[in-house]
This record gives structure tokens, sequence and C-alpha cells, in this order.
């Protein structure tokens, strides 16, 4: 007998997870929860990363997908930052 996949047996189709948010949080079992992997904070999760990629802006700025902190090179007492594009 063969086996029934996963979309099949649920019904529901499984979607690749695109968002760099994902990088940074684990979908519980019940998925209807995420977990922050830096700091354990648990959100709801609706089918939208947008509480997720807000957690990170506010909480872990240095981790957040869109807005990653400026390098900077300390020279001295001269600071050195990139030309922007």
């Amino acid at each position: 007998m063969e086996e029934m996949s996963e979309e099949s047996q649920t019904g529901k189709r499984k979607r690749q997870r695109m968002s760099k948010v994902w990088d940074n949080f684990t979908l519980r079992t019940n998925e209807k929860t995420v977990v922050c992997v830096h700091c354990k904070t648990e959100l709801a999760y609706h089918s939208s990363t947008t509480s997720m990629l807000q957690h990170l802006e506010k909480k872990h700025p240095f981790y957040s997908a869109d807005r990653r902190p400026e390098t900077r090179v300390v020279v001295g007492i001269h600071t050195l930052y990139p030309a922007k594009e």
C-alpha cells in the first residue's frame, strides 16, 4: 500500500519559506506560534512574517532581515563609513 504524502493527508499544500526572518524563528508544531531563537520569545503566527520582522527590528536590530546596521571602520579618531550607492 502506498503512503500518502503530507499534502494529501492535510489537504494543504506546504510552500517553501522565502523570508529571511525564518533564519531567526522556529515554527512550533501547532503552527500557531513561532519562537525567536535569540530570546525565546513566543509570537502568534497567522501566515504572515510581519510580527516576526517587527520583533527583530525592535529587540534584535543586528539580526533584522531588512535593516542591517551599517558597517563602519574606526581608524584613530576618525570613523569611515562605506560609500552609499
